[in-house]
């Protein structure tokens, strides 16, 4: 899904759009083959009925959202149940093109991580290096990585896995854009520097040398 803050006619820190990115897929990890981002997100509760149950979007106005990936009928359902002015603001964008996907990243500011499971979340390592923050629940033990994607001002976790809680998470990262407690710029040179393939070889290789080194 990507939260984007609508654009307003006037200047200043918070004018520019803004999106919350959420790649939706189920059953195997999908591959990037002019699809769609890599994961394994699914639904893991029942999304609120009517859309203002603790959303994210119903409660800041100012932002809109889209979901990319495979979108399930459940998912279908939701939205066409929803209120006719958020359904205008929560739109199902499903599968894009790489190209087209890169550039929704540069342009989303939070990733919401919807996974039960996933070794290094894809998509939210990618959203980092494109300077967006990451939402997901806390109390995943096969999303460890989250606690660590997190971390540098980088997002916000869940305390609970249920909508109200990753609901209220989301609506904390939100709060924290808006008071301009994130940096897209710092977001993705700090993330860049640890997640590039470049980057993550020498720090593998200095770690081998270093292990040597000390038998």
């Amino acid at each position: 899904m990507a939260l984007r803050k609508i654009h307003r006619p006037e200047t200043g820190p918070h004018s520019q759009p803004h999106f919350l990115h959420l790649p939706l897929c189920r059953g195997e990890t999908q591959h990037h083959h002019g699809r769609g981002p890599l994961g394994r997100p699914s639904l893991q509760t029942p999304l609120p009925a009517d859309g203002h149950a603790g959303t994210g979007p119903a409660r800041a106005p100012h932002w809109e959202a889209e979901i990319y990936g495979n979108i399930p009928p459940l998912l279908r359902e939701w939205h066409g149940n929803l209120p006719e002015d958020l359904r205008a603001r929560i739109r199902l964008a499903g599968y894009l093109p790489n190209a087209e996907l890169q550039k929704k990243y540069s342009q989303a500011r939070i990733s919401l991580c919807t996974s039960r499971s996933e070794g290094t979340h894809v998509a939210s390592a990618e959203a980092l290096c494109a300077g967006a923050s990451v939402v997901g629940p806390r109390l995943t033990p096969l999303l460890n990585c989250l606690q660590w994607y997190v971390s540098h001002d980088s997002g916000t976790l869940s305390p609970k896995d249920t909508p109200e809680s990753v609901s209220g998470a989301l609506l904390e990262e939100i709060r924290a854009w808006d008071e301009g407690k994130r940096s897209p710029e710092e977001i993705s040179r700090y993330w860049c520097s640890l997640l590039h393939a470049e980057n993550s070889c020498k720090r593998i290789i200095a770690a081998y040398e270093a292990a040597k080194g000390g038998s």
